[in-house]
This record gives structure tokens, sequence and C-alpha cells, in this order.
């Protein structure tokens, strides 16, 4: 508002938004499950004003991959991880949302990988080299003794 010496007055409406960074939640993947070689699917809310762009990495933005829609993670990048790493270990999976004033946020999930353990050769519960060696001793100590008669 505003009035002058004659008594005149005015004024003007002005609107103030309050921008905050986007809100992330992710809804799928799960950290209470484990993930074998197939690449899990993935559902995360996004909330802002206006979006700009949206994305998530599985190797601390090594490498980033973009999306508009809820999806599936990439599967030729979730296999290359999934061989190189063992039954029980851990997948960050990071989601990121910019929106158009340039504030980024992210949420990540741990997701653990199922792997299925491969059995070792030889006889469950015992060493085929020790067993192996035993045998062997046993054979040279009879044909000493064999020798000997």
């Amino acid at each position: 508002y505003a009035n002058d010496t004659f008594g005149f007055q005015t004024f003007q409406d002005l609107a103030v938004i309050k921008d905050t960074p986007p809100s992330i939640s992710i809804i799928a993947p799960s950290d209470t499950v484990e993930y074998g070689s197939t690449a899990p699917a993935f559902n995360v809310v996004v909330t802002d004003f206006q979006i700009d762009s949206m994305w998530y990495t599985l190797d601390s933005g090594l490498n980033n991959f973009t999306f508009t829609t809820n999806g599936t993670i990439d599967q030729d990048a979730w296999k290359a991880l999934w061989n190189v790493l063992s039954d029980g270990d851990t997948i960050t999976l990071t989601f990121y949302a910019e929106d158009n004033i340039g504030q980024i946020t992210s949420a990540s999930i741990q997701l653990t990988i199922d792997k299925p353990v491969t059995p070792t050769p030889g006889i469950p519960g015992y060493d085929i080299f020790l067993i192996l060696g035993l045998i062997l001793s046993v054979g040279i100590i009879i044909l000493l003794k064999k020798e000997k008669i």
C-alpha cells in the first residue's frame, strides 16, 4: 500500500512462491528382498512443482540412467555388477531428481545380492586332498612292510 500527501492510495498484490527441492519416495524395489541376476523393477514418486530431469545410478554416479516413468533397472548394468559381487553383497541404488531451477535431491536404497552358492567338488564335509594323501600314505606303508617280510 502507498499513499501520497493528497490522500491518494494505491496498492499492488505480489504472490511469493517458496520453492523447495524435489522429494523422492522409493516405493520399489524393497531393501527387505534379495535380488538375483534379473534387474528389479523400480517405482519412485517424485514430487515437485516442475521436474526437469530424473536419473538413477548403481555405481555412485559412474554411469547414470535417465528415466521419465517408472520401469526396470538397466539389465546390462545390473548383470555387470551382479557378476562381480558375492552372495549377500549389496548394490546401492540411488535415484536423483532435479527441478527447473537446479535443485537436486537424491534417495538411496541398499539391494542385497542373492547368488546361489556353487558347491565345491569332492565329498561333502571332507577335503579330497587330505583323503588322497591318507590313502597314498597308507599304501606306501603297506608296500614298505611287504618288502621287509
